[in-house]
């Protein structure tokens, strides 16, 4: 018999990794792991490699994109 899936609040965090992290965010290479570098993008380094959260990347891109607004 076939499990039932695990309701979302009890999923592990779905983590990628930066091909996948780089498409999410629509960055060319350069600009991708320069910005992981400097720390401007949330990620992990995982033995040798870097792991992105998908949900922090969705969410951060979302804050980068939202419109200004604009004080009265």
């Amino acid at each position: 018999p076939r499990e039932a899936p695990m309701p979302a609040e009890q999923r592990l965090p779905e983590y990628i990794g930066s091909r996948e992290a780089m498409e999410l965010m629509g960055l060319s290479r350069t600009t991708f792991y320069r910005r992981v570098k400097d720390g401007d993008i949330p990620c992990v380094r995982a033995v040798h490699r870097w792991v992105f959260h998908r949900e922090t990347l969705v969410a951060w891109r979302e804050r980068l994109l939202a419109p200004a607004r604009i004080m009265p």
